[in-house]
């Protein structure tokens, strides 16, 4: 029972209607308005003037007469009609724009990881030749202790080299990995141990994992997450200090408070990696950049790095359903890593 000038209003501000549609219901409710009023008209003068009984007659003619409502309900489904239809060919037209731009996007990153094989491959060749070189020299030269620095200072050049290129190749790979079945339970002490074997201060980690903890997720995406979170707790930690590494099945995941969603395919049970250090000279990380590519914290610059590790880490545990979780609370910083059983 709104007023006609609410119900008006209430077509016009409408959502979701076409203009054309608002035009007819609106055009459609003005007369129906209009023939009411002239419906209402004997009421109030019983006997008109002949003049006026005529109009008043046909107008009661087009009241009663179902011409009228069904032009409009023929247009109202027309103009439906031609709305839905423009509206699903904008969509194919959309639909067929994504899947070109996928398209465009698939062979860009073919090429992308094309060159990176090819700039991977040929790079290493000419670096490993160098590196032979200089350990050659270095016997030739023992006496020069000038000569001696220097070809330390190629080598470490070209060590670094040799990381930044591993590096980029591994992101190629992790881009390009799919799961398979072919993947095997393992131990966890056997990986943790041959992960931190290769630093000179072993003597640092204290290591306690689960009796008998084993995994069953794809090996290089394992040495991925913990090789990684190893070698910055061991990098940007006070050297000496204690790096604690704890490996233990949790049954309850999710109870923790501030953990990620839980992924796909993770249950209610799951492997706990959980490694933490204290804060060296460098500092903290950056919590609103911990995972961002590329990215490196400013008071770290003068280590040699691209700021791959940590998104390597979170790529490489999304591709096994894995989460990764980073804190620091006081002078610590901790990296958990859930990865369903």
């Amino acid at each position: 029972t709104n007023k006609p000038s609410e119900t008006i209003k209430m077509i016009i501000k409408s959502t979701g209607v076409e203009k054309k549609v608002k035009s007819i219901l609106l055009f459609a409710y003005i007369c129906a308005t209009l023939l009411l009023v002239a419906a209402l008209v004997p009421w109030f003068f019983p006997d008109p003037t002949p003049g006026i009984r005529a109009p008043i007659q046909n107008l009661h003619d087009w009241r009663l007469n179902g011409f009228a409502v069904g032009l409009i309900v023929f247009l109202l489904v027309k103009s439906e009609t031609e709305f839905r239809e423009k509206t699903k060919n904008e969509e194919l037209t959309a639909l067929r724009l994504d899947k070109d731009r996928a398209r465009a996007n698939e062979a860009l990153l073919a090429d992308r990881n094309t060159l990176i094989d090819l700039i991977t491959h040929d790079l290493k060749n000419p670096l490993g030749t160098i590196k032979f070189a200089a350990t050659s020299l270095k016997d030739q030269l023992k006496d020069n202790l000038s000569a001696l620095q220097r070809l330390k200072h190629i080598d470490l050049c070209v060590s670094r080299m040799n990381k930044l290129i591993e590096h980029v190749a591994l992101s190629a790979r992790i881009d390009r990995y799919e799961p398979t079945d072919l993947i095997h339970t393992q131990p966890v002490c056997e990986l943790i141990d041959e992960l931190t074997e290769i630093y000179p201060e072993r003597d640092r980690f204290d290591i306690r994992v689960t009796e008998h903890a084993a995994i069953t997720a794809d090996r290089e995406m394992l040495a991925v997450i913990f090789g990684n979170l190893i070698e910055n707790a061991y990098k940007y930690s006070h050297s000496g200090s204690n790096i604690n590494i704890t490996v233990t099945c949790d049954n309850n995941p999710l109870s923790n408070a501030g953990s990620q969603p839980p992924t796909a395919g993770q249950g209610s049970e799951a492997l706990c990696f959980e490694i933490s250090n204290a804060v060296g000279v460098f500092g903290a990380p950056d919590d609103a950049h911990i995972f961002e590519r590329y990215y490196r914290n400013p008071n770290s610059l003068i280590i040699p790095g691209m700021g791959l590790g940590l998104s390597l880490v979170q790529a490489a545990a999304n591709k096994i359903g894995a989460s990764v979780q980073f804190a620091h609370l006081a002078n610590t910083v901790t990296f958990t890593v859930r990865i369903p059983a």
